[in-house]
């Protein structure tokens, strides 16, 4: 039973991967190299922390699923949105699948609760993980994907039971269909894991441009008051500045005359 789930894990997640290769555009190596990574690169970098040799090098079966996982991917390529409906339940019980294993192998090696759940994880989502790394978007388990739940309760329903006297295919049926069932329920329904929101960032003032600086205004010279006293009070003189240093008296029965610095008005001529 362990081995049917296990494949059918390979099959779902061989899919995926093909089909993100496929929306970025790669070859048909690319095709495969990331149908082989969601499908078995996590248990490939589990097996090197377990100092193990990976399944998939031992037995060709797993090769030839994942071979056909990306042929099927390939062909129904156009019908991709069709198609997602019917690998939502297969992805379900694969996750389901890959955590268990990953769980049960490394309590084979003597692994307690922490080992069985990094195992599991690293079974389950670290192939996605390297996946979205490789075709160059951002990690969804660390973002949208709600899979890192349900693989965490089946990695502990698995410590818990592992005691259990109870036959291992009923133990694997029950664990694995709680697990697909959290799964689907979580991807029909959209649910995510809650995200802080960051603090509010304050804009920065707008920096205003300097003001111009204006030229000096010119300087002018007032006449002193002594030279603008009128004789006998029958004048009227107003002076003005009619250049640099230079004032025009203005008197009203005598025509315009103009002054300099350092003349002195001497009354009417």
């Amino acid at each position: 039973m362990s081995f049917l789930l296990d494949l059918v894990g390979v099959f779902a997640f061989g899919g995926y991967g093909a089909f993100r290769a496929l929306q970025v555009h790669m070859n048909v190596f690319g095709v495969f190299v990331c149908a082989g990574l969601v499908a078995m690169g996590g248990g490939t970098v589990r097996e090197l922390v377990l100092n193990g040799t990976p399944i998939y090098l031992v037995d060709y079966r797993y090769v030839a699923v994942l071979g056909i996982a990306a042929a099927t991917a390939v062909t129904l390529a156009r019908h991709h949105d069709r198609v997602d409906r019917f690998l939502v339940p297969l992805d379900a019980v694969g996750l389901a699948a890959f955590a268990l294993f990953g769980a049960n192998r490394a309590a084979e090696q003597g692994l307690g609760l922490g080992g069985m759940m990094l195992c599991g994880a690293l079974t389950a989502v670290g192939g996605g993980v390297l996946c979205d790394l490789l075709t160059g978007r951002a990690a969804q388990l660390l973002h949208t994907d709600f899979a890192i739940v349900p693989t965490l309760l089946i990695c502990v329903l698995a410590w818990l039971l592992r005691d259990v006297p109870a036959p291992p295919v009923v133990t694997t049926l029950a664990v694995v269909a709680v697990g697909s069932t959290i799964r689907v329920v979580a991807l029909r329904r959209g649910w995510r894991l809650w995200r802080p929101r960051p603090a509010p960032v304050t804009p920065p003032a707008p920096v205003l441009p300097p003001e111009p600086v204006l030229p000096p205004e010119p300087a002018t010279m007032e006449l002193p008051r002594a030279w603008l006293l009128p004789a006998a009070g029958r004048l009227s003189i107003n002076a003005a500045p009619v250049g640099r240093g230079i004032y025009r008296s203005v008197r009203a029965d005598a025509p315009v005359r103009t002054y300099g610095p350092g003349q002195r008005y001497r009354g009417p001529s």
